[in-house]
Parts: C-alpha cells; sequence; structure tokens
C-alpha cells in the first residue's frame, strides 16, 4: 500500500495535510490541556506538523536513534525508539500516520507511564484493521484510539471500512 500519508513515496500536498490537522484538532478540543504532540520518526512528522501548527502546541518525535544522553529509551521488540525527558509528567497526545500492529504505541505507552506522562489520546490517519493494532492497544493498555479512516489490506487490494470525520 503507497500513499503519500503513511509512505512518503508521492507528493504530499499542503490540502490533504491541512484538511488532516482540521479533523484532529476539531476532535481534540475537548481533550483539555496539551503540552506536547507526540509523533514517531519518520512518517508521523508531517501529521504532527500540520497538527501543531493548527493547534499551537509543540511536538516532539520519538526518534530511532539516540541523539543525546539524557533521551528515553523505548524498548520495541529488538528495536529501540529515544525520546526526549522533556516529556515526563506532561499532557500529551499520540499522533501518527498509520497503526498496523500496535506495537510501537504499546510499547512507547508503558514506557511513558513510568514516567508521568498523562496520555490525553490516541490519534491516527490510517488504521490497518486486517492488522488488528487498535485491538491490541485496547488490550494492553484500556485505550481507544481514533483513527480517520479505518483500511483493510490483502491480496486483491485496499478497502475502505469507514471515515471518521
Amino acid at each position: 500500500m503507497y500513499n503519500p500519508i503513511t509512505t512518503g513515496i508521492y507528493p504530499i500536498h499542503p490540502n490533504i495535510l491541512g484538511f488532516i490537522a482540521d479533523v484532529m484538532s476539531r476532535r481534540i478540543r475537548n481533550l483539555g490541556n496539551i503540552d506536547y504532540i507526540l509523533t514517531f520518526e519518520a512518517m508521523g512528522i508531517h501529521i504532527a506538523t500540520a497538527l501543531s501548527l493548527s493547534i499551537n502546541k509543540p511536538f516532539i518525535i520519538a526518534r530511532k536513534k539516540r541523539y543525546s544522553e539524557d533521551m528515553i529509551e523505548v524498548d520495541r521488540e529488538g528495536d529501540k525508539l529515544y525520546i526526549t525527558k522533556e516529556i515526563a509528567d506532561k499532557d500529551i497526545l499520540i499522533v501518527d500516520s498509520i497503526l498496523s500492529t500496535g506495537k510501537t504505541i504499546i510499547s512507547t505507552v508503558k514506557t511513558l507511564k513510568n514516567l508521568g506522562v498523562n496520555l490525553k489520546g490516541v490519534y491516527i490517519v490510517v488504521e490497518r484493521v486486517d492488522q488488528g493494532g487498535c485491538q491490541a492497544i485496547k488490550k494492553e493498555l484500556g485505550l481507544e484510539p481514533w483513527s480517520l479512516v479505518k483500511i483493510s489490506v490483502n491480496e486483491t487490494g485496499v478497502k475502505i471500512i469507514d471515515i471518521n470525520m
């Protein structure tokens, strides 16, 4: 499945990013205070940037490389992510371009809860329901991610299951 939002192979048009940010920002208005948006390197960065501009909140990127010794390590089944310690004891919103198995979000949230982070929600642009990530997150964390578009992918193609606006 190749598209600009989840793979970045094709040009990402500003009107599409604006639309995503608008829909998400309308959804998160009732969440109360948010100190930071948290996203994942690399394909969540453009979503977090657009949302950050829309709601005027800074964002933090969970990086694949440790850039300083004071970064928090997230173990996600064999590889690592690194997040600035600035996130400790803050109100955060996680956003990402795609949810497949949910393993990255589950590992990250478990680490963040140990740091006193108050998770305000998980917002996804595209959810692959065929990968079971939303159900895994619900089972492991008791959280229900919100997704803009739910799809199923199989050998015959991509099927849109639902659009939440």
